[in-house]
């Protein structure tokens, strides 16, 4: 309605006074413009418009580039069904090693190529009060005193990260490497005899696996929750001892008598092992009214063997040019009930292969990444330009 007033006022003036409708339509062109600018379609932000906050979906992953990253975790660990075997005094022992759940904590540096990651890891992991008590033998293991044990890992770990299309990204992969095992001030008794585990570190294979699931912050930012299983090859470890063994030996039973001296070159009768028969000695066979048959019944030629009573073995072993060491076994027999104590001999701690599992939780911080926002070229949707109508000549006069 409006145009329609505003060409029938300019035809009117034009009619009367050429000169009035020139002066009105330089009047009225603002108008005229003015409906045609409302027509006219906005343009896109170009390729130089400055940056904006990401306005599209937040559940969706931003892109990320590939590099270094720093990643850092934290959780608890439990070591368990470590088998254990022990010498102890000669006595074989066999058992397992078990700890209560400690802290772990794990950390490195790692590098992002497509879905995979390649990761170096250090971590440090808590056994507190590892147990000893499983040690099955003879004599029975007691007074058991246990403090904190660690184990700390050197690993390389593969992962690989399962794309969604989303922030959520559940990975797995394994790890290999090398762990070091500290035992505290460990000890237990056997018998009359104190053991206890030497200050000091043991390494060992390490592998295992590891899932997790991981948040994406940010370009720069990941958060996770990762289960992981460590699996280890065995620690050796020399026990030190103090105390006395006993032992008892009945009547009737037969015992050995170990002597070691030092004598000079000119003591020396013969080089390496010798084997005397002592006829004089007892067989052990009853006889008589209480007695036993003497080794000479039987002669030189009785069975070593079975009858190692009737014989003595001399060892001579050159230390130097002027002083050997002479050493002789002599097996008797009891002729009464006998305590005797004796320094225990050399005993060790096999302990692995064992299983450790735990569940941490973490960050993962990226370098090099741009800034959490997007400039406006990055959105999906690019708007399209309709064509700009042409205008049209104004309208000079109804005739």
């Amino acid at each position: 309605m409006s145009k329609f007033l505003t060409a029938l006022a300019l035809g009117i003036s034009s009619s009367f006074a050429p000169a009035l409708s020139q002066e009105s339509e330089e009047f009225f062109n603002p108008l005229l413009l003015t409906q045609s600018a409302k027509t006219k379609p906005t343009l896109a932000q170009s390729n130089n418009s400055p940056i904006i906050d990401n306005p599209f979906n937040k559940s969706k992953a931003e892109k990320r580039s590939d590099g270094l990253y720093f990643p850092l975790a934290i959780g608890g660990q439990q070591l368990s069904g470590f088998d254990s075997d022990a010498s102890l005094n000669g006595e074989e022992y066999e058992g397992s090693l078990n700890s209560v759940t400690g802290f772990s904590g794990e950390t490195g540096i790692g590098y992002k190529f497509g879905d995979f990651r390649g990761e170096f890891l250090y971590g440090y992991n808590q056994m507190p009060g590892p147990d000893f008590s499983s040690l099955n033998g003879r004599p029975n293991v007691s007074e058991i005193k246990s403090s904190d044990t660690k184990m700390q890992t050197l690993t390389f770990s593969l992962l690989y990260d399962i794309n969604t299309n989303s922030r959520w990204t559940p990975y797995i992969g394994g790890s290999i490497g090398v762990g070091f095992l500290t035992l505290g001030e460990n000890s237990f008794k056997a018998g009359d005899i104190k053991y206890s585990t030497p200050e000091g570190t043991q390494s060992a294979l390490t592998y295992g696996g590891k899932l997790g699931l991981t948040y994406q912050v940010s370009r720069k930012w990941d958060v996770f929750l990762e289960g992981a299983y460590l699996r280890s090859n065995d620690y050796n470890l020399e026990l030190t001892t103090s105390g006395k063994a006993k032992t008892v030996i009945e009547k009737g039973e037969k015992y050995v008598v170990v002597n070691t001296d030092k004598v000079t070159v000119d003591e020396v009768v013969g080089e390496g092992e010798l084997i005397t028969f002592l006829p004089n000695a007892s067989t052990g066979v009853p006889y008589g009214e209480g007695g036993t048959l003497p080794c000479s019944f039987f002669g030189p030629a009785i069975d070593a063997v079975v009858f190692p009573q009737c014989f003595l073995i001399t060892e001579y072993k050159e230390i130097d040019e002027e002083t050997w060491t002479i050493t002789t076994t002599e097996t008797k027999i009891a002729e009464e009930d006998i305590t005797r104590f004796s320094n225990p001999i050399d005993s060790d701690l096999d302990i692995g292969p064992g299983n450790g599992w735990s569940v941490k939780v973490g960050f993962r911080w990226f370098f090099n990444q741009p800034d959490n926002k997007i400039s406006a070229r990055e959105l999906d949707a690019e708007p399209t330009i309709s064509p700009e109508p042409k205008q049209q000549a104004p309208v000079r006069g109804l005739w």
